[in-house]
């Protein structure tokens, strides 16, 4: 699958520069707390370097730009809403579609219906005959997961409650006044934590974002807290081990790098019971997918 670049892409081989006032510096690891790490590599273009948490194994960028830098400046400037617009219209962020739009387009849904149907099997595995009736969407883009899901739950008589935030907020408009869906834009660290929207939601869906969030076990937290008994919990990433290539190392857009053993001690830890944990169907691009549950007692 595709992913945004946010507003970050370069042209006419020009290279980005950002002001020393951008960057912080002994960052705390956000799963186990602590300061000491080891670096992997560094990012001269960026000057920012990948370390390793002494403490948990855990991989991110320590110094980084900061968060109140790159989200004014990649998620609501640059290229963010062409790219919002271009997926919503065409089913890809940048370049060439495969096919005309309307066959993208359906290409990306059946995508999304397949894991979607995936995530109702295990929804179901764990609550009998009980139909999902909410699902909460962390890292929306401009809402097609939404659409697809609230599709296939209309074919079989559910009214899919849905809502989410994406950190690109001209992605958000899109998701609001083209499909009619309750995004918000922010980063989820930001979205109100009310009192209605704890143990409310039957499925929780996050693919492709926790490598971009600065608080990915907070994030995983949230998402419990988020989550109704017997939830569960679809997410996505990519795993350092098998990024060979290191195809995924850019500290503008993936300030956490994770392994199979520290993406499931920050799964884990958050409170979730991993069902899944299947780092083979998408090996080639180096990715795993995970479905976990909140436990009727959780």
């Amino acid at each position: 699958m595709q992913h945004a670049t946010y507003g970050c892409r370069r042209k006419h081989g020009s290279v980005m520069r950002a002001p020393a006032t951008a960057y912080e510096a002994d960052v705390r690891c956000n799963l186990c707390g602590s300061k000491a790490h080891d670096a992997v590599s560094h990012n001269a273009e960026w000057n920012c370097t990948l370390v390793r948490c002494e403490g948990c194994g855990l991989m991110f960028y320590s110094p980084r730009l900061r968060e109140d830098y790159t989200v004014p400046t990649f998620l609501k400037g640059g290229d963010a809403k062409a790219e919002a617009e271009s997926m919503a219209d065409r089913g890809v962020f940048f370049g060439e579609t495969q096919g005309t739009a309307e066959e993208q387009i359906a290409t990306l849904k059946g995508y999304f219906s397949h894991i979607f149907l995936e995530h109702l099997r295990h929804f179901a595995a764990v609550n009998g005959d009980r139909p999902a009736r909410s699902m909460f969407e962390v890292g929306t883009s401009v809402g097609w997961y939404m659409v697809t899901a609230r599709e296939i739950a209309a074919r079989d008589g559910v009214a899919l409650s849905t809502a989410g935030c994406d950190a690109n907020i001209f992605a958000a408009e899109v998701a609001r006044e083209r499909f009619g869906l309750d995004v918000r834009g922010e980063v989820f660290s930001d979205y109100p934590e009310t009192a209605d929207r704890l143990g409310r939601y039957d499925l929780l869906h996050a693919f492709d974002y926790i490598e971009h969030s600065y608080t990915p076990a907070d994030d995983l937290a949230k998402m419990f807290h988020f989550a109704a008994p017997g939830a569960v919990l679809a997410l996505k990433t990519f795993l350092h081990e098998h990024d060979h290539a290191g195809s995924y190392a850019h500290p503008v857009f993936h300030h956490h790098h994770f392994t199979a053993d520290t993406l499931r001690a920050a799964i884990e830890k958050a409170g979730w019971r991993i069902l899944v944990f299947d780092d083979e169907r998408e090996r080639v691009y180096a990715q795993v997918t995970v479905f976990a549950t909140r436990d009727q007692a959780g």
